[in-house]
């Protein structure tokens, strides 16, 4: 299995944003020991307990603490932003650390107002497959393809280019990317969901018939809790849903909850019932349970990579689901 990291920066209860940069940071260090191919930083805004809501700034600093493994955006979300920038921004990276560069890009919106604060100045929206084509073409110095833009050069120039992809759960989404060319991710909420692997495969499907010279690269992500001692297990659940849920259906946490908060706390009835529906969300066991489960999820998607968020309490405890899943490939 090809495993690979997406990083929140969780914000721990007790702890600063800065420590929880920090320990990301130091986290993707040890990531670069291991086997993994790849550590990506999300991108979300207005959400108190995560610390990662600039990922280009998080990549900047992980890329210069590794020196091997790719460093990437899970992802940026495009809308908000001009392609131009965008493209800027990444060639910098790349230009700094070349072939070490990952853009993916999304486009899921987020809160009211967040939206309304990042595109307040915009005179005009642009349709996100413009941008996405926009994107290719500076990071490519393309200036001979017709384009509005056409004889602009986004700089620094390189010799080698960040590595594309589209994040997105549709199958509108699944052949946008197929056509252009880019790698797709897609994210695993239920367990052997057919939905999700028709769209893997709609996005090989329409890549093949558009660049048959190129292999196509799936990837879906998927939360994962793991530890050899199960008692520890089931206690690191409790803080993960809760936070799950506040995250998704209730007000917004100011921390990322400890399993000794959650001792005290324990949980309503109806957070009870909506953890039950939320369990496939998450892969969890010692490292023999999840390695089973990953390698059924990575054959019955049919994907060429995984994508693993290790979002549970604890530096330390995060260190070790690093190390167990990197035992697992």
């Amino acid at each position: 299995m090809i495993l690979n990291i997406l990083d929140y920066a969780p914000v721990f209860e007790d702890r600063t944003s800065r420590e929880a940069i920090d320990h990301s940071i130091e986290l993707s260090k040890h990531a670069d020991t291991l086997k993994l191919k790849r550590y990506w930083f999300a991108e979300h805004h207005k959400v108190y307990s995560v610390g990662s809501s600039a990922p280009e700034m998080l990549m900047m600093a992980a890329l210069e603490q590794t020196k091997r493994i790719k460093i990437g955006s899970g992802g940026i979300m495009l809308p908000h932003y001009s392609p131009y920038k965008i493209s800027e921004i990444f060639k910098t990276l790349e230009a700094r650390h070349p072939n070490r560069t990952d853009l993916g890009i999304g486009r899921s919106p987020s809160f009211k107002k967040v939206n309304q604060a990042l595109n307040e100045h915009k005179a005009q929206t642009i349709n996100f497959s413009q941008q996405l084509i926009d994107v290719q073409k500076f990071l490519t110095d393309d200036t001979e393809t017709k384009h509005r833009f056409k004889q602009l050069i986004a700089t620094p120039k390189t010799h080698t280019m960040p590595e594309m992809w589209l994040l997105g759960q549709s199958k509108e989404s699944a052949k946008r990317a197929g056509e252009l060319g880019l790698y797709f991710a897609s994210f695993h909420f239920r367990k052997h969901d057919l939905g999700l692997r028709q769209t893997i495969e709609t996005y090989k499907k329409h890549f093949r018939l558009h660049h048959p010279d190129r292999k196509p690269c799936a990837m879906i992500a998927t939360f994962v809790i793991v530890n050899e001692d199960l008692d520890k297990v089931k206690a690191l659940e409790e803080p993960f849903h809760l936070w799950l849920q506040r995250i998704n259906y209730l007000d917004q946490p100011e921390f990322y909850p400890s399993m000794s908060y959650m001792a005290e706390r324990g949980f309503s009835n109806r957070e009870i019932e909506k953890m039950k529906q939320n369990a496939e969300r998450v892969v969890t066991g010692n490292k023999a349970q999840v390695e089973a489960e990953l390698k059924d999820m990575e054959q019955f998607y049919g994907v060429d990579e995984l994508l693993i968020l290790p979002h549970i309490y604890g530096e330390e405890n995060r260190f070790e689901a690093l190390s167990l899943l990197d035992e697992m490939m």
